[in-house]
């Protein structure tokens, strides 16, 4: 029998981490803007809209990096 890793452990245990639940709030928010943000994305110009989705990936990017950094 192969062992089990953590996140599969709590699963099977019924048991819910308090990162997955603030992660499930955000993946809310997010998709309440999803609309409007692709809404604004295609009304930009090609070249906008390649600086404006670098942007939003390097900011997210640097939000994981700063939780990371806080949590060591």
């Amino acid at each position: 029998m192969a062992m089990l890793g953590y996140q599969q452990l709590t699963h099977a245990l019924g048991w819910r981490c308090s990162e997955s639940v603030v992660k499930q709030q955000e993946n809310g928010v997010a998709l309440k803007c999803f609309q409007k943000v692709t809404r604004c994305l295609d009304a930009l110009g090609w070249e906008e809209r390649q600086l404006a989705l670098v942007q939003g990936l390097l900011a997210g990017n640097v939000f994981d990096w700063g939780a990371k950094a806080v949590s060591e």
